[in-house]
C-alpha cells in the first residue's frame, strides 16, 4: 500500500477540532500541541506515544473526529494512499494503528 505521509499529517491536522476546551490555537503547532496534550490527560496511564495515540483514535476522541465505518475510511482513505479492494479490510480494520505514527510524528516534531 502506497502512502503519501506528508498528507496523512495533513489531514489529521485538519481535523482537529478544540471547540469545548478551554484552548486558543490557531498554527499548526499549538493546534497539535493541544490535541496531544488533550490526549495525554485522557489515556496518559498508556506510556508508549503511538499506542497511546492509536488507544485514543480508537476510543472516537472528541478531539479529532476520525471515520469509523468502513464505507468512510475507504473514502477518507483515498485521498492518501493507494491500495486494491483485497486490502481494503485490512486497511479498515488497522485504521488506527495506520494513522498513529503520522500523530506520532507530528508529536515528536512539535516536541509535545
Amino acid at each position: 500500500m502506497k502512502t503519501n505521509r506528508k498528507e496523512v499529517k495533513k489531514y489529521l491536522v485538519e481535523l482537529i477540532d478544540l471547540e469545548g476546551y478551554d484552548v486558543t490555537a490557531t498554527t499548526e503547532s499549538e493546534k497539535v500541541r493541544a490535541a496531544l496534550t488533550i490526549c495525554r490527560s485522557e489515556v496518559g496511564h498508556i506510556k508508549n506515544t503511538q499506542d497511546m495515540i492509536e488507544y485514543w483514535f480508537s476510543g472516537l476522541c472528541s478531539v479529532i473526529s476520525l471515520p469509523y465505518l468502513y464505507a468512510d475510511i475507504i473514502t477518507t482513505a483515498r485521498r492518501f494512499c493507494e491500495f486494491t479492494e483485497a486490502e481494503e479490510e485490512k486497511l479498515c480494520e488497522n485504521w488506527f494503528h495506520y494513522l498513529a505514527p503520522s500523530s506520532r510524528k507530528l508529536a515528536a516534531k512539535y516536541e509535545v
